[in-house]
Order: C-alpha cells, then sequence, then structure tokens
C-alpha cells in the first residue's frame, strides 16, 4: 500500500497511514447496461464463509500462547495473526473473534471487465448498479486488484473485487 509507512524506534514498532493519499481513492459506479462489459463475479454471504482464526502472542519468556476461533475448524481457510499486545488467553481469544468478524463478510468474489473510463486503482470502490441481480444492486466492494489491457479493441480494466463495505 502506498499509504502505510512504518518504523522502528528503540525496539517499537511504529505504523503511519497517510491519510491525505488514503482519502484519494475513489468511489466507481459501474452497471451491465452502460459501462460493464462481462464479468465473472460470486457472491458469498458472510455465513458461507469458511475461515478460521489462530491468534499468537509470544511471552518475554519465549512461551507461546494460541488461541483458535472457532473451536471446530474443520475444512477452512486458517487465517494465523499474531497479536503482541494481549497477553492472556482470554484477551487474545476476545481478538481472535473481532479479527474473525472482519473477514467473515459478504463478499464478491471473481472480476469484471470494464472499458477504460473510469479509471479504477487497488484501493478504490466499485458500486455495482444491476436492475436484474438484486443480490449486487447497490452493493460496494472494494478493489483488489486491476489489470490494464490496450489492444485494438481500445482500452480494458479487468478489476478484481473484494470484501463488501457497508
Amino acid at each position: 500500500f502506498d499509504w502505510f509507512y512504518g518504523y522502528f524506534q528503540d525496539s517499537t514498532f511504529y505504523a503511519l497511514i497517510n491519510k491525505k493519499q488514503f482519502s484519494q481513492y475513489n468511489t466507481l459506479t459501474f452497471d451491465p447496461t452502460r459501462n460493464l462489459i462481462k464479468d465473472s463475479l460470486k457472491y458469498t454471504l458472510a455465513e458461507d464463509v469458511k475461515v478460521a482464526v489462530k491468534a499468537t502472542h509470544i511471552n518475554r519468556d519465549n512461551t507461546k500462547i494460541e488461541v483458535t476461533v472457532p473451536d471446530e475448524t474443520g475444512d477452512c481457510n486458517m487465517q494465523h495473526f499474531y497479536f503482541p499486545e494481549y497477553d492472556t488467553e482470554a484477551a487474545l481469544k476476545e481478538a481472535a473473534e473481532k479479527k474473525l468478524k472482519t473477514l467473515k463478510c459478504d463478499k464478491m468474489e471473481g472480476t469484471i471487465e470494464a472499458f477504460g473510463v473510469p479509471f479504477v486503482r487497488k484501493g478504490d470502490v466499485v458500486r455495482l448498479r444491476d436492475a436484474e441481480r438484486p443480490e449486487r444492486d447497490g452493493k460496494r466492494f472494494q478493489v483488489t486488484a486491476v489489470e490494464y489491457k490496450f489492444n485494438t479493441s481500445g482500452y480494458r480494466q479487468t478489476i478484481t473485487l473484494g470484501a463488501e463495505l457497508k
């Protein structure tokens, strides 16, 4: 990310967000009847997302505290996170549950192909307007990647969507 800066000072890591650059991201609307060429999108509800969080804290004596949320992971995508600020199992479990709520969200998986205008960047927000598919209409999604193509057909963008923004 071009808006993330980090540095160490006296063995402490500090992270800063450049809000001026972050606020330059745009919200763009795409409509299949107007400026969308094709899509391969699949809408996934939060309850259908199979993900688990494994939270870890390492104490000063080099012992580990680990918590997995939910307890029954089964066949799911395991995400690992390090939480240096939570040094008890209860606090670590609470942090893992909060992180799990951010990962289990409604999302649009796949890509859309659009014309070159409006110009889309990674980090922008795409609002879909689609009267034929109400599960998409009016929803906003974070752009996770963009591929640009210039050829005899003109200027095209292949936009990968991620999590839904509320």
